[in-house]
């Protein structure tokens, strides 16, 4: 019985060993303690900063905040900082903090708890691709304005539920206007789904604006349920407020929306095609700016600041993309080349005075004499500063392009292309390419395409590259090989 007790009071001072309070004695405004086996938390009283450091995870089990060691100053916290090395956070580790402001996690995070920061004021988040949330864990979040869910991002079963992408992550986000989504997930408890998104996960997000789905396969969203003929009961998304779908044309997702009843009071805008802003920023990223005048780059370099800026905002309007790619061609044709100062070689030396005959008072210089050569008067003539232009001959086009199919795959080869550096692949569900389209960059003349659909047709075409001057320069396509997968 003795043995017992002495075990309990073992195992509970080790539990609370991470709420011990250690003053640096060098500061007395820093507190610290464990937080985890190899992981410590230090709270800065004076800036209201608390530090996550170390490594490996923070402890998971803890029922409430309050058994957090730095929970005490739940009040003070302002921002956390969690370094690089910590691999995740625990259980209600920030519920009900003062922690405000944008939320930045270190690419070692894999892992955040349930609730691990419901009820806090973050104003945005961007989540790690891979990485596992837990149920509620930013519900509540009341100032969160932004979040980015990537690509494959496991949801954690809430309480309530036990099916994947149930998870109410986000729920009574009331704030929240923007969602970026990269990629959808496993859906339901039994009849699984690949690609789907939840119906818990933007529970009563009332106020979204735009909702950026940046994946053209998208195959399940619960469906909009409506209370009465203005009030949403259910729904993944929240549209009562009538927010803007941008989206992929002719795809899986657009599809999905229409079936579900999102279209009824949502606005839709379709994602633009940037192959050709891409190809233009290629080309002028290749540019050696050296040779040309400063005024000239540096009108080209706001240019081009323009059309990156427009690339990596996916609600950028067609009309913006197209206008970008006339920017920056006319950017690079207004670039004025250098013209060299003129060296003292170039310059005539004005210095003496031509030479006259003492006794002759004539106020003309004195003639030449025949064995002296003649002076010719010198003008400085400025260098300019051609640049060297070199051709670049195109790879061939590709040809004998081959497609065997195999379970959920497809194998994918080709004739080699002499001089080519590598070669594009790209593939889509249509023969316009519009629907579900991937790129792939490979170096060999062969690939396997995976994570298909099965028994699904796939059309897919090739075109080699060359690397020269800073830039790609790429042949034309080969035909278009239609195959269906096993």
């Amino acid at each position: 019985m003795l043995i017992k007790r002495i075990l309990a009071i073992v195992s509970a001072c080790t539990v609370l060993a991470c709420s011990i309070i250690i003053v640096d004695a060098d500061n007395e405004y820093i507190k610290s303690g464990k937080c985890g086996e190899n992981a410590v938390w230090s709270f800065d009283t004076t800036t209201g900063i608390i530090t996550i450091s170390g490594t490996g995870d923070m402890y998971k089990d803890y029922y409430s905040a309050d058994d957090w060691g730095y929970y005490r100053y739940s009040n003070d916290i302002k921002e956390v900082v969690i370094e690089e090395g910590i691999t995740s956070i625990g259980s209600k580790a920030f519920a009900e903090t003062s922690l405000s402001g944008d939320l930045v996690l270190p690419k070692t995070l894999n892992y955040i708890a349930n609730e691990a920061f419901i009820y806090t004021n973050i104003t945005s988040v961007k989540l790690n691709e891979g990485m596992h949330l837990g149920g509620q864990s930013f519900a509540y979040c009341n100032s969160l304005k932004e979040v980015t869910i990537p690509k494959d991002l496991d949801f954690l079963a809430t309480p309530a539920s036990n099916a994947m992408r149930a998870n109410a992550a986000f729920l009574f986000c009331e704030s929240l206007e923007k969602v970026i989504i990269k990629g959808g997930g496993l859906v339901g408890a039994y009849d699984k789904i690949e690609n789907g998104i939840g119906e818990n996960l933007f529970n009563y997000c009332t106020s979204l604006k735009e909702i950026i789905i940046d994946c053209e396969n998208i195959e399940y969203l619960a469906p909009v349920v409506w209370l009465t003929e203005e009030q949403q009961q259910s729904g993944t998304f929240c549209v009562e407020n009538h927010p803007t779908f941008y989206i992929y044309k002719d795809s899986t997702t657009e599809e999905t929306l229409k079936r579900t009843g999102y279209f009824r009071n949502a606005n839709v805008q379709y994602i633009a095609d940037f192959e050709n802003l891409k190809t233009a920023i290629e080309k002028a990223e290749g540019i050696e700016t050296s040779a040309y005048t400063d005024e000239s780059v540096s009108s080209f370099n706001k240019v081009l600041k323009n059309g990156r800026d427009v690339l990596e905002d996916l609600t950028s309007t067609q009309e913006e993309v197209d206008n970008a790619v006339k920017a920056i061609n006319s950017a690079i044709k207004a670039l004025e080349v250098k013209k060299d100062e003129p060296t003292s070689d170039d310059v005539p030396d004005n210095s003496s005075e031509p030479s006259t005959d003492s006794s002759d008072n004539s106020s003309e210089p004195t003639k030449p004499s025949s064995s002296s050569p003649t002076a010719t008067p010198t003008t400085a003539v400025p260098k300019v500063v051609t640049p060297v232009v070199t051709t670049v001959a195109k790879p061939a086009k590709v040809k004998a392009v081959k497609v065997k199919a195999k379970k959920k795959k497809l194998n994918v080869s080709w004739k080699k292309i002499s001089g080519a550096t590598g070669y594009e692949v790209k593939y889509a569900k249509n023969n316009k390419f519009t629907k579900g389209k991937k790129t792939v960059t490979v170096k060999k003349n062969k690939v396997t395409l995976k994570k298909l659909k099965p028994k699904k047709k796939y059309f897919v075409k090739v075109r080699a590259y060359k690397l020269a001057n800073g830039r790609k320069y790429f042949g034309k396509w080969s035909k278009v090989v239609k195959k269906k997968t096993k």
